[in-house]
């Protein structure tokens, strides 16, 4: 008899188990759904509308269009989180070293930084970070006409350098022919640039992306391009208020599903890859991310 049971069972597991394995993680339960009132997707349904706050400083990923109006690919991201919790996108637009505050400041329901994830960045106690939407790496920009491919090459070159102090590599530590500029803005480094006070750019190759984008806009003769090793690689996440986790996952799997259903692909080609070139979607967690950058003052 027990025999009989345990057979019964081991395969009824089998069959559960197979089950499983043929449906996808959200096919059970989709995300486009009516939530309970007391959970924030629920009062967000409710009030119909969600606030995402997106860099208005950090093209292509986030910027002030023409018209006024924010652009890049965070904006077609927060787009598509909105899209499907079904309620309506209110975007701000703020100085991307200022975006996280608005979760903090609870003047936004999701936050879209610039900001390389470190373990010191996400033990932060007012909000908690989702999976990274995107990995850069500290590149150099350079005028075309120049023959400096590598750091090794830049001897004599003024850098204008915009980097993180926690993540970014001071060049002048691989190759002490070089001269460092530090810059506070990316606006500086485009304005040293154009007038050659400075040759050459490094920075994350995302900002790098918008001094290429705001440098080649009038150029006249040859233009600026992202070349070199990539010296660092860095995760850009979104940020969402602590203390909700189910809000977290939920932002987690709509950006997830945003790249599934290639809404991440199509905002990058349009967006990023005409600077960076293709790219796939990240494959690293947030505390992935973060391991990269250990906390140094807590090592023994």
């Amino acid at each position: 008899m027990w025999a009989s049971i345990v057979i019964r069972l081991c395969a009824l597991s089998a069959s559960l188990s197979l089950l499983v394995a043929c449906a996808s993680p959200e096919t059970t339960e989709t995300l486009a759904r009516a939530y309970p009132e007391t959970t924030t997707m629920g009062l967000l349904q409710l009030e119909g509308s969600m606030t995402i706050a997106v860099p208005s400083d950090a093209a292509p990923l986030g910027f002030v269009g023409r018209g006024g109006e924010p652009r890049g690919m965070t904006v077609e991201l927060g787009r598509y989180v909105a899209r499907t919790l079904d309620v309506t996108p209110e975007f701000i637009s703020m100085p991307a070293d200022e975006v996280v505050t608005a979760v903090d400041n609870a003047e936004a329901d999701i936050a879209f930084t610039i900001a390389p994830l470190s373990e010191e960045a996400v033990r932060v106690a007012e909000h908690s970070f989702t999976s990274p939407y995107l990995i850069a790496h500290q590149r150099l920009l350079v005028h075309a006409g120049d023959s400096a491919d590598e750091v090794e090459d830049l001897a004599g070159h003024s850098v204008c350098s915009f980097l993180d102090p926690s993540t970014g590599i001071d060049l002048s530590s691989i190759n002490d022919d070089v001269e460092i500029v530090n810059a506070a803005s990316i606006r500086e480094c485009v304005s040293s640039l154009r007038t050659r006070e400075t040759q050459v750019a490094t920075a994350s190759d995302a900002r790098l992306a918008g001094m290429m984008r705001a440098l080649n806009r009038h150029a006249a003769g040859p233009r600026w391009t992202i070349t070199g090793d990539q010296l660092t690689t860095e995760g850009y996440a979104a940020a969402v208020i602590s203390g909700s986790p189910a809000w977290l996952n939920f932002v987690n799997s709509a950006l997830a599903r945003a790249e599934d259903e290639g809404v991440w692909g199509a905002a990058y080609e349009r967006f990023v890859e005409p600077y960076l070139g293709p790219q796939d979607p990240p494959e690293i967690s947030t505390e992935g991310a973060a391991a990269l950058y250990p906390n140094l003052d807590e090592q023994v």
